[in-house]
């Protein structure tokens, strides 16, 4: 039950983030699944990956599991930082 909530939570606040109307909804990956892609994300210590075909994504390691996210525009995700930035300040 309390894991409902918190997925509840989590699905009210991630509609109030994308509510914009030229935002697109995050992308979530079946728990059971943990893949992205067809590569397995581990996300057994939480925390932020590289979306391993898109650059301008990023794969949220949430309760639900792999959350697949994109970067605004102009911005690329940097691994280094873990946060999108400009692509002419992200080191490859």
């Amino acid at each position: 039950m309390h894991s409902l909530k918190i997925s509840a939570i989590l699905l009210v606040f991630l509609g109030a983030a994308f509510a914009d109307g030229d935002a697109k909804a995050p992308a979530v990956v079946g728990k059971a699944q943990n893949t992205v892609e067809g590569c397995v994300i581990d996300c057994s210590a939480g925390g932020y990956f590289q979306h391993p075909t898109d650059c301008q994504k990023f794969i949220q390691c949430a309760p639900a599991g792999p959350t697949v996210l994109t970067c605004p525009e102009t911005t690329i995700w940097d691994q280094e930082v873990t946060a999108c930035n400009h692509d002419d300040a992200v080191v490859m």
